[in-house]
């Protein structure tokens, strides 16, 4: 009997020590978020000067979001903009939430396009081209953990199996999306939140 009930005592602990190995995990994961400051992305980016724009409290809470959510826009003093908004999650969080396909279809926008753009650029990532009401933009987005970047939960699930093999943490996931409006022809719009993406992914790239 005495045997049976330490055995049974030794496999109650190792089916308990994922368990306990899983939330430690998440708590490594939620810390390494909150140590990176999204708030301290630069004012100044190359040309560009930043301003902030009003952060409901409540969009922090609605989607889940660690400490501060960046929203800001950037100009480069020639009559052109560029709106930035940064939230920061805990990696153990694999659900990405709101995603910007979907949230700018909920918002009455058309997605003409949504694809990979990759060749001449210092990173992948996510660019759409929306149309609401007569009015066209450009949106970049991409979700990034150190030098990684993904747009979905597949391509997340993939950073963290890399990371996995590799014996590397688990930097926090930070969404990156940028809008810029089509004023004169679309090129020009790629062009200016192409170079503000670059910085942005840079600096959050060192930071994390």
């Amino acid at each position: 009997m005495t045997r049976r009930l330490l055995l049974a005592s030794v496999c109650i602990v190792l089916t308990q020590i994922p368990v306990l190995w899983l939330d430690h995990r998440a708590k490594l994961d939620v810390a390494a978020a909150e140590r990176f400051d999204n708030a301290k992305l630069p004012y100044s980016l190359g040309n560009w000067s930043g301003v902030d724009t009003e952060v409901d409290e409540r969009l922090v809470l609605h989607i889940g979001a660690i400490g501060n959510v960046v929203n800001r826009i950037y100009d480069n003093g020639s009559g052109r903009s560029v709106i930035a908004h940064l939230a920061k999650f805990a990696t153990a969080d694999v659900s990405l939430p709101h995603q910007p396909p979907l949230c700018y279809t909920n918002a009455g926008w058309t997605i003409a396009r949504d694809q990979w753009v990759r060749g001449g650029a210092s990173h992948p990532y996510r660019m759409m081209h929306v149309e609401r009401e007569g009015e066209q933009a450009v949106v970049v987005y991409w979700y990034q953990l150190g030098q990684h970047v993904a747009a979905d939960r597949a391509d997340l699930r993939k950073v963290l199996q890399q990371l996995r093999m590799k014996g590397e943490h688990f930097p926090p996931v930070v969404k990156v999306l940028l809008q810029t409006q089509i004023i004169t022809n679309e090129a020009n719009a790629k062009a200016d939140i192409e170079q503000v993406g670059s910085l942005i992914y840079d600096w959050v790239r060192e930071g994390t």
